[in-house]
């Protein structure tokens, strides 16, 4: 991976913070690509617990909330609660696991959450930090860990944003689908498709020229990290 790529994954961008108000002027928001390409603007809240001993590592650390419109009002609504889960290399990740039909957020550290959602046909998943915000969806026509288990595996759509500078007005985007299973331990059905948000010519340029000769491979690897999250933590 080049330089830029490098930067956009490493890079410790967006944190789980923000206003202390729900109010809309309060709150300061920053663009992301969704899963049907559109743009939207995210903002974050801290969330104190409540709880008495309730430890940071595993209780809700915030919620993220998407801008909306109520007539001519601007407003917001909930995506859901944030928790902070680990990488490989023990990096910090802030992370959502919702269902938005239902308005439910599940947590990774709790086992009877995760094997609720592994019952479950699909479920998002979202996460924040690392210079991006990444919106995943996954599906399946029985249950998400059953399937994902089986030959017929489970479908994947991932809108992930790369940030490009400290301000998220720059950014490229990327929509990935894939079908994949832990039986077969192949990617299937693989699409890939990047998007442009630059107001440098020459930026804009150097960008294209490596997602043409990197992209894809990026995004595959981008597919086995949100599989890594079915693996590890809600089919284990």
């Amino acid at each position: 991976m080049k330089k830029w790529l490098l930067t956009a994954i490493s890079g410790v961008f967006l944190t789980a913070c923000g206003s202390s108000s729900k109010s809309g002027n309060d709150l300061k928001y920053i663009a992301y690509q969704d899963l049907d390409g559109k743009t939207q603007q995210v903002a974050f809240l801290k969330t104190l617990s409540t709880e008495n001993n309730a430890d940071p590592k595993t209780s809700i650390s915030g919620e993220a909330l998407q801008k909306a419109k109520f007539g001519n009002l601007d407003t917001h609504q909930k995506i859901g609660d944030i928790y902070t889960i680990y990488d490989a290399q023990a990096n910090p990740m802030n992370v959502i696991f919702v269902i938005p039909s239902r308005g439910k957020s599940f947590s990774p550290h709790k086992a009877d959450d995760m094997a609720q959602l592994a019952k479950e046909k699909s479920f998002d998943f979202y996460e924040f930090g690392k210079a991006r915000i990444a919106h995943s969806q996954f599906s399946a026509k029985s249950a998400i860990c059953r399937d994902y288990k089986a030959k017929s595996g489970v479908d994947v759509k991932i809108a992930t944003t790369y940030y490009l500078d400290s301000g998220g007005e720059n950014y490229l985007a990327t929509l990935v689908g894939a079908q994949a299973s832990r039986k077969n331990g192949e990617i299937r059905k693989f699409t890939y498709s990047p998007s442009f948000n630059i107001d440098n010519k020459k930026l804009q340029e150097q960008i294209q020229r490596e997602v043409s000769s990197h992209g894809e491979k990026v995004a595959k690897s981008n597919v086995i990290e949100k599989l890594s999250v079915l693996e590890n933590i809600v089919c284990r």
